[in-house]
C-alpha cells in the first residue's frame, strides 16, 4: 500500500454555553497514513495492516480535502 499525507478540514464544535458571537472557526488537519480506499467520496488511511486486518482507520470526505501527496 502507498503512504500519504492528507490536509484536510474538520468541523468546530464548541461544549456547553457560550456567547451568541463566538468565532466558530474549522481546524485544518493533516493525517498520514497507508492508503486503504479511496471512490469518488472519500479516501481511507490505516495506521497499520496485515494480511486480512487494519487498525486504526480514518476515512475522510473528499469535500474536507484540500490536498493530498504520495509519500
Amino acid at each position: 500500500m502507498k503512504v500519504v499525507k492528507i490536509i484536510w478540514v474538520d468541523s468546530c464544535s464548541l461544549f456547553g454555553w457560550h456567547d451568541k458571537d463566538t468565532t466558530h472557526e474549522v481546524s485544518e488537519c493533516m493525517s498520514c497514513g497507508y492508503l486503504a480506499k479511496k471512490d469518488s467520496k472519500s479516501v481511507t488511511l490505516v495506521q497499520s495492516f496485515d494480511d486480512v486486518n487494519f487498525s486504526n482507520s480514518i476515512t475522510i470526505p473528499r469535500k474536507a480535502i484540500i490536498s493530498m501527496e504520495y509519500l
